[in-house]
């Protein structure tokens, strides 16, 4: 999913999310607060004792969730869908809102590797860098980049301190950049 449409989505309407790993790894107390009304009615069906009418409730609930997830207002993804939507979002701030299982630090992403697919240098020397993604992050110090960076390069970016972020372009020194796009 694109970070444009995705955070367009986070504007627009509010959902749950549920993810696959968490559904596996429901260890109650809180968790299952954050658990959508969809998905916990299928859980409950676990605690029907009769199989027939065990079996009932979870052909009643799963055809909820398909409804759900067909309507849009339930979205389910695996760990590696949350993965690589948190690193297409990574650089931007966003609220805490829980929908990736958890904003935890320990699970932030750290870095990503990108392919340049364009720089822009501005008229007061600071470049614009383009991503194959369609990310653009914008050099915010005065760093000289030695060689303009060019097209199919590895960029690095890594979080640094106080919630910036540093680009490295293969051997070149890092300097400081913010995502714009």
């Amino acid at each position: 999913m694109q970070p444009k449409l995705f955070l367009r989505m986070l504007g627009v309407c509010s959902f749950p999310l549920a993810t696959a790993a968490f559904a596996e790894d429901n260890r109650g107390g809180d968790a299952q607060a954050e658990t959508p009304a969809a998905m916990a009615r299928l859980f409950d069906c676990r605690e029907v004792v009769d199989s027939q009418e065990r079996l009932a409730c979870y052909d009643r609930e799963v055809n909820h969730v398909y409804q759900a997830q067909a309507s849009k207002d339930l979205i389910i993804a695996d760990r590696e869908q949350v993965e690589e939507t948190k690193k297409g979002l990574f650089g931007f701030s966003l609220p805490k809102l829980g929908i990736f299982g958890g904003d935890d630090e320990k699970e932030a992403v750290k870095s990503v590797t990108l392919e340049l697919s364009g720089a822009r240098k501005m008229a007061n020397g600071r470049y614009i860098l383009t991503m194959r993604d369609g990310a653009q992050w914008m050099q915010t110090d005065s760093t000289l980049v030695l060689r303009d960076p060019e097209v199919g390069e590895e960029v690095v970016i890594s979080r640094a301190s106080m919630g910036s972020f540093m680009a490295k372009i293969g051997t070149r020194r890092s300097f400081r950049v913010k995502r714009v796009e």
